[in-house]
């Protein structure tokens, strides 16, 4: 067995050199903060729910989760259904740079405009 979301060893030296730059870190925080107001901004403008989160990830309900991440799979977006939480309609997206999280916005956008036609 092992835990979800594990990290090897090389992984785990290279978080550790990440966390030692404090300037790399003050970006990274910069550009997830940024990245998650505007999935905020924008899933609300649709009135899509999320739940909160003050992580790098947002949980966004887009109905039957695991269709959803197949679809945006064919997009090239991966994403983490959560129906092994028990939330079948809820996904996880990291929050990444402007460009993708814009491309996934967009995409997720898509999907739900077309199962709900």
């Amino acid at each position: 067995m092992r835990q979800p979301f594990n990290v090897n060893r090389l992984a785990l030296a290279a978080a550790t050199a990440a966390l030692a730059d404090s300037s790399h870190l003050e970006r990274t925080v910069r550009l997830t903060h940024t990245g998650m107001r505007l999935m905020t901004d924008r899933l609300e403008e649709k009135n899509i729910s999320y739940i909160p989160s003050k992580g790098n990830f947002i949980c966004i309900k887009v109905g039957d989760a695991l269709h959803a991440a197949i679809a945006l799979r064919q997009q090239g977006i991966l994403v983490t259904p959560l129906t092994n939480y028990g939330l079948e309609q809820y996904l996880r997206v990291t929050i990444g740079k402007k460009e993708d999280n814009e491309r996934f916005l967009n995409q997720v956008f898509e999907y739900l405009a077309m199962k709900a036609a």
